[in-house]
């Protein structure tokens, strides 16, 4: 429907007023005149509907202070002078379920509360898609609100189940969607195709950089369509920079894709934005991880042309904004044809350290077994390879060792098949803590020893500082304090020269504990509170958590329970938070035992019992252990000794 003119509506304003049809003028400024005449002396509420835009509004305005205008419009009248703007959004859940109440009776949401909000749910908490589900419920009795729920879940007929004969939200968002088509106005028509590119993404926002990418155009250029997207109420922007579209909007602009862009275009776009996805999270690895070889195996193709970060925390800043895009571009990548996948697999190459510095370990293994089958797909064995030492590192940070243990062993072949000497030697350290995780320390012992000799004979530094740093606690277990210090010592050096700083805070973690055990608690506390300011500075909040532990256990050995105590309460906020089932059971352990110190020893029991019980849930050989921990008096000080640094010698440093 195209919008009425001014002057029409003027004319019927003029004529409800009172005024003889014909004396309205047939001009727009003297019928505009007329009419601000006409109620000068009169007290007014104007009510202007669905408003196509300022121009349209401005000849209806009352010239006197006694009149009030309520303007509705689908876009912002942001020229109106002396308007007070009221951005109207859609209705909370608890709103949306009581207009859906309204329509199908109390008894039937009562009925099934689950089903009444997944309703609304899928209807956005529109009101008009609200009112159309609720009026084909009201007309459809005996339909469950369970069955209008699954109906609407189903992307491909959305649309279709919000419509009424009369009304649609389809009609209702193409009014807005074609404004912008049949405009004159050039910026108009590209926010119109733009509203349309937008909805190729998966993710549930994007950021103007990579939005500027789908569309092919420079930021400014790409800014100034995408806020006349915003001022369209096709487009939300919820910060600066970043846009989102209502779920419904999104499903009314891929059903227009497919008229707008030929197939061979939706891939390019896709392409180009989630390109700069893989070569950004690229550059992110290289900050977070400075010093890690992996970057210099990157495709050339997707690790180049990203944004740039001035530190390793502006960088984890922007994954942790993307982190939901990212997950979504994989999966999207992963169910495209040709170089598309492609991206999937970069991706998720790229990410890895990323998940491992957050643990986010079930995004990890997620999108790990993902790249896994593409790899195996497209017989890239070396890929193939590569992928599945990262998916079992992910599974055995879950506590799934079994099948960690699956994935390592067949990287491991496929490195031998290949002659990879230096995939072996990763994927070995892996292995090594997987075997240490699980209690089978010679097993740990003798991987360790073989990485470290392959990457010896590579003249791999790194690699030696990984498996140096994985010996130390096997040392530290057999009670050899001296060769445990100095395979630490010469890992941090290593790491060093490195730049690696998140490896320098793995080796001073482990120097601490080797130094708590030899008594030298002064040195202890100087190498975990350096660690503890380096996992601090690069983001890590589980090594935050393992230096925080350790920091306890020193204090406690220096008969300063109190100030052990709060460092534990630290890191157990950390862990919970976390939901690091592993770090959270090594915590509560430590701080079991600082609990017996200060003699309150109901609470000490309950925290191993908790730890225990997760130690279980993991099927970890330690939980015995910590079921077996000494709860009489008299066996106090001999206990924390001999349980100083476990939680270092379950975790290890896996290959990154």
């Amino acid at each position: 429907m195209q919008p009425l003119p001014a002057l029409d509506v003027l004319g019927r304003f003029l004529r409800a007023l009172g005024v003889d049809g014909r004396h309205v003028p047939t001009s727009l400024d003297e019928a505009a005149a007329r009419y601000r005449s006409e109620i000068a002396s009169r007290q007014l509420l104007v009510l202007l509907d669905n408003a196509s835009d300022a121009a349209q509004v401005a000849p209806l305005l009352p010239g006197s202070a006694a009149c009030a205008v309520l303007i509705t419009s689908r876009r912002t009248l942001n020229s109106l002078e002396c308007v007070t703007h009221l951005q109207l959004t859609v209705l909370s859940t608890m709103d949306a379920v009581m207009q859906l109440t309204h329509a199908v009776g109390t008894r039937g949401v009562a009925d099934d509360p689950a089903a009444a909000t997944d309703v609304a749910h899928w209807c956005g908490c529109l009101p008009l898609a609200l009112r159309i589900a609720g009026a084909r419920l009201a007309a459809r009795p005996t339909w469950p609100l369970r069955n209008m729920a699954a109906r609407l879940a189903n992307e491909q007929r959305r649309l279709d189940e919000l419509e009424l004969p009369d009304v649609g939200v389809r009609a209702s968002l193409a009014v807005s969607h074609q404004a912008l088509s049949d405009s004159s106005d050039a910026t108009d028509r590209a926010a119109a195709a733009a509203f349309v590119a937008l909805s190729l993404l998966d993710g549930p926002d994007v950021g103007l950089p990579v939005a500027a990418r789908l569309l092919d155009q420079p930021e400014h250029q790409a800014e100034r369509v995408l806020e006349r997207l915003v001022d369209a109420a096709l487009l939300e922007s919820p910060s600066p920079w970043r846009y989102r579209s209502h779920d419904l909007l999104r499903l009314y602009a891929r059903e227009q894709a497919p008229s707008t862009y030929q197939p061979d275009k939706r891939v390019a776009a896709v392409t180009r934005a989630y390109g700069l996805y893989v070569a950004t999270a690229w550059r992110a690895f290289e900050l977070v991880r400075q010093g890690n070889e992996r970057p210099s195996r990157a495709n050339r193709r997707w690790s180049t042309g990203g944004l740039g970060f001035s530190d390793a925390a502006e960088a984890l800043d922007w994954l942790e904004t993307e982190r939901s895009n990212l997950m979504a571009a994989v999966r999207q990548s992963a169910a495209a044809q040709g170089s598309l996948a492609l991206v999937a697999i970069e991706l998720t190459h790229a990410l890895f350290s990323f998940f491992r510095l957050r643990g986010y370990w079930a995004e990890a293994v997620e999108v790990n077994e993902v790249a896994v089958a593409l790899a195996s797909e497209v017989g890239d064995r070396q890929t193939q390879a590569m992928t599945l030492g990262d998916l079992g590192a992910a599974l055995c940070q879950q506590g799934r060792y079994k099948a960690a243990t699956d994935r390592l062993r067949e990287a491991i072949g496929i490195h031998r098949e290949l002659g990879d000497r230096y995939g072996q030697a990763q994927n070995l350290n892996t292995l090594g803590v997987i075997c240490q995780m699980m209690g089978q320390y010679d097993h740990a012992l003798f991987c360790y020893e073989q990485s470290q000799a392959i990457h010896e004979e590579l003249s791999n530094p790194r690699g030696q500082a990984m498996a140096l740093d994985n010996l130390g606690p096997m040392l530290r277990r057999q009670g050899r304090y001296d060769e445990a210090l100095t395979c630490h010592e010469r890992a941090i050096a290593i790491f060093r020269d490195l730049d690696d700083r998140y490896g320098q805070a793995v080796g001073m973690t482990d120097l601490g504990l080797v130094y708590t055990r030899m008594g030298r608690y002064d040195d202890a506390l100087t190498s975990l509170q350096e660690s503890l300011a380096i996992y601090t500075d690069v983001g890590d909040r589980y090594g935050e958590a393992e230096a925080l532990t350790a920091l306890g256990v020193v204090h406690r050995e220096r008969n300063k329970p109190l100030k052990a105590l709060a460092y534990h309460e630290e890191s157990l906020a950390i862990c919970r938070a976390l939901d690091r089932r592993d770090a959270l059971a090594a915590s509560l352990r430590e701080r079991g035992l600082t609990l017996q110190a200060l003699g309150r020893r109901d609470q000490a029991q309950a925290a191993w019992r908790e730890a225990a019980d997760i130690l279980e849930e993991l099927q970890s050989a330690e939980a015995n252990e910590v079921r077996a921990l000494p709860t009489e008096e008299s066996q106090r000080r001999e206990a924390p000794a001999a349980e100083v640094g476990k939680l270092k010698e379950r975790r290890g440093e896996f290959t990154l």
